[in-house]
């Protein structure tokens, strides 16, 4: 990771949140500037063939999407319950890479 990109998502490390896209929704605020809404449907998003940071990643767990994170250098930001915000390289788990469709700033 860049200098850069590895202080920005140290700040996020630990920080708790209600939920997995209330954080996502932070960081599209944070650090785009990109307002993002409530939990997207599937016409709200776009899947990508080549993930590139800033990427929204839908994880697959009991449900089709039960959870979701940021592309980010080849991993994955995504808050895993008590211990907050994570950075993990290897997920264990399927998922799909997305972009929204449209944004308000």
């Amino acid at each position: 990771m860049s200098t850069t990109t590895q202080q920005t998502s140290r700040s996020y490390i630990g920080n708790t949140y209600p939920t997995c896209w209330a954080f996502v929704r932070d960081w599209y605020a944070r650090e785009l500037g990109i307002k993002l809404g409530g939990v997207p449907v599937d016409s709200d998003l776009m899947p990508v063939d080549t993930p590139a940071d800033n990427d929204i990643v839908l994880i697959h767990t009991r449900y089709r999407y039960g959870h979701c994170g940021i592309w980010l250098r080849g991993g994955i930001l995504h808050v895993y319950g008590a211990q907050g915000v994570v950075y993990e390289k290897r997920l264990g788990l399927p998922y799909d890479i997305v972009r929204p469709r449209s944004t308000h700033n």
